[in-house]
């Protein structure tokens, strides 16, 4: 079973599977993005998003609207202990 298991995951490395990651949050739609990036602790392309969206709304707003959602999802996730941080 274990070497069943293991051809499964063969080729696969830390490296494809965050390239695949960065695919799917490429994806998302900005605001989306953003709190994905809080939620998932992803902080390679986080400053490339927050410049976008700075482009179209105040920091502010930002901060209000998208940031702090994302931080209520993390917050309850580590209230229910599904999440350590």
């Amino acid at each position: 079973p274990l070497q069943k298991l293991m051809a499964l995951f063969e080729g696969v490395n830390t490296k494809s599977l965050k390239a695949g990651r960065a695919e799917e949050l490429l994806a998302l739609p900005l605001d989306e993005r953003l709190q994905r990036r809080i939620i998932d602790g992803e902080k390679n392309g986080l400053e490339a998003d927050l410049d976008e969206a700075l482009q179209t709304r105040p920091a502010l707003e930002i901060v209000n609207d998208t940031l702090l959602e994302g931080m209520k999802v993390v917050g309850e996730l580590f209230g229910s202990g599904q999440m350590q941080l």
